[in-house]
């Protein structure tokens, strides 16, 4: 039976395949489409509930040109539930149909993980973003794709706007199992007369994880080194994944998703509480995804870490913290180098932000300073959940700091000026911001490290923005002092990250995990545990250190 006409000019859209994303809604928008009794809008992804808002309803009408009257009309835009954008899109989308039905369809939580990092390989170098090999690296990289997996916070925030009977969950598992039954179930909650005929049920999946590729090595040199960056800029996305793909530059995830134990454990715990809430409010058992698995608790110690199953995903930052640096007991970023709840503390270069969350623990005002929006966002986010006295990100050039003359007690500038063509310049500007009687810590790579380096790394590494100079200990000491510095104490360490970044250079792809790191990083555990092993670290540090490290003070 037919249905009786709709008003056209009602409320619209009449629903939305909101999210999940990397849930399957691609195939979801393109199996109702199919409907007859549906019009999906002319663009997946349309977003107008966000960035285009501004180009008003006609606009968005137009994406359902040609839709009859009898049509539901159905938008499909998975950033409407993304952590970042809800609150914008959730009043918005109210606004303009309060009887909206809104339609999720979710997956196991891992697996929703892993294909986000198969599309960040994939896609993220059109964002200027080169996700990391390991998937644990790339999820503390971009912590938004926690965010989005936390199921029940993101349809939670829609159930303060709207009644429960508007919704409806679907789950890929189910819907890959049976998913004749699952589509009538949808059919019947959107109020469409008949479900899909059966011949349409079996759609193929759409924007698979199989047909994701990512970048060898080799091909991100290329994206990044300024000549070869344009070529591949003007050969196109197209015919680099075609002709990349031939020739072994770009590579197909044909097999599973290596995960550290660690990493699996750690994204289960930032997820799992959000899942099984999601999975009792759609009726589902709580064993409907295994989401059991050993659990990292945040209170362990560092004596109890170095004797777990999976220390060795710690050894890093254990190697760092023997060789005096991010004293959690002391508060010293490094020795001699305390920082204090009254510190304003600027981090200039702040990167992934170590330092700037280090200052954070104590209590301190934190300014973090970088060029990368990405990770300001990301760290951003961790310093809001932080114990800070205050703090806020700034994005700029270390060329010229967007911070006014002495702004703060503490400067920290890491493992930057190997990267810039004007280290004086950043210096001074260093010291600009520090005020009178405030202390600095500076420090770049050491140059017995780097000279091994220059032997083994490929020669992107040795361009912008890569290192573009090594710096000799005097000529580093001299840097500083033409600032106006006074140098209170020098610091050199880390033989254990010096050869790691050596042995960095075995591995290639997220699917060839690089064995020599693990056994690295075992092999540094065991030495630390042997009798002997705390003077033989020190020795090695002193043989061939990762880093040279400067505390400086501005006159008063």
């Amino acid at each position: 039976m037919t249905k009786p006409p709709m008003n056209p000019d009602r409320p619209f859209p009449d629903f939305i395949i909101i999210g999940f994303s990397k849930c399957g809604t691609t195939s979801l928008c393109s199996v109702l489409d199919t409907h007859p009794e549906v019009c999906m809008s002319r663009r997946k992804e349309n977003n107008f509930f966000l960035w285009n808002y501004q180009l008003g309803q006609e606009w968005y009408r137009d994406q359902f040109s040609g839709s009859a009257p009898h049509q539901l009309r159905g938008d499909g835009s998975v950033f409407y539930s993304a952590a970042s954008w809800e609150r914008t899109a959730a009043t918005r989308i109210v606004a303009a149909n309060p009887r909206v039905k809104l339609v999720w369809i979710a997956r196991h939580p891992l697996e929703r993980l892993e294909s986000s990092y198969r599309e960040a390989h994939h896609s993220g170098h059109y964002f200027n973003f080169h996700a990391p090999y390991s998937i644990g690296e790339y999820l503390r990289e971009a912590p938004a794709a926690i965010d989005d997996t936390r199921y029940w916070s993101r349809l939670n925030h829609y159930r303060d706007l709207l009644p429960d009977s508007q919704f409806h969950v679907l789950f890929l598992e189910d819907l890959v199992a049976d998913r004749e039954t699952e589509l009538g179930r949808l059919c019947a909650f959107l109020g469409l007369s008949h479900p899909l005929p059966h011949s349409l049920t079996a759609t193929n999946w759409l924007n698979k994880g199989a047909d994701k590729l990512y970048d060898s090595r080799l091909m991100r040199l290329l994206r990044t080194a300024p000549v070869s960056r344009r070529c591949v800029k003007a050969a196109g996305p197209d015919f680099v994944d075609r002709a990349g793909r031939r020739i072994g530059l770009r590579r197909p995830f044909a097999g599973p998703i290596h995960w550290r134990a660690r990493d699996r454990a750690w994204a289960l715990d930032a997820v799992r509480e959000d899942a099984l809430r999601l999975l009792r409010f759609a009726g589902k058992p709580a064993d409907f995804w295994n989401l059991e698995g050993p659990r990292v608790s945040a209170s362990r110690s560092r004596r109890a870490a170095h004797h777990e199953p999976e220390a060795t995903q710690q050894v890093p930052l254990l190697a760092l913290q023997d060789a005096g640096w991010f004293c959690e007991d002391t508060g010293e970023l490094v020795e001699g180098f305390s920082i204090e709840p009254a510190d304003t503390v600027a981090d200039i270069g702040c990167g992934r932000g170590r330092s700037s969350l280090f200052a954070a623990r104590r209590g301190a005002e934190v300014i973090a300073v970088d060029v990368d929006a990405g990770r300001l966002e990301s760290l951003q986010a961790r310093l809001a959940e932080s114990p800070a006295r205050a703090f806020r990100v700034v994005r700029g050039e270390s060329t010229r700091i967007p911070l006014p003359d002495a702004t703060a007690t503490k400067v920290v500038c890491m493992e930057v000026l190997e990267h810039v063509t004007d280290p004086a310049a950043i210096v001074a500007e260093l010291a600009r911001i520090t005020k009178p009687g405030g202390r600095l810590l500076l420090s770049v790579p050491d140059p017995i490290a780097e000279s091994v380096q220059q032997q083994v790394a490929p020669p992107f590494y040795w361009q912008p923005p890569h290192h573009v100079r090594v710096f000799e200990r005097d000529a580093f000491d001299d840097l500083v002092r033409q600032a106006g510095l006074i140098i209170d104490s020098r610091h050199e360490g880390s033989f254990f990250h010096a050869l790691h970044w050596i042995l960095f250079w075995a591995g290639d792809g997220p699917e060839c995990p690089n064995p020599a790191l693990a056994h690295w990083a075992s092999t540094w555990k065991s030495l630390l545990d042997a009798p002997n092993g705390g003077r033989i670290r020190r020795a090695l540090d002193t043989l061939m250190p990762k880093n040279q490290a400067i505390i400086a003070r501005k006159a008063a």
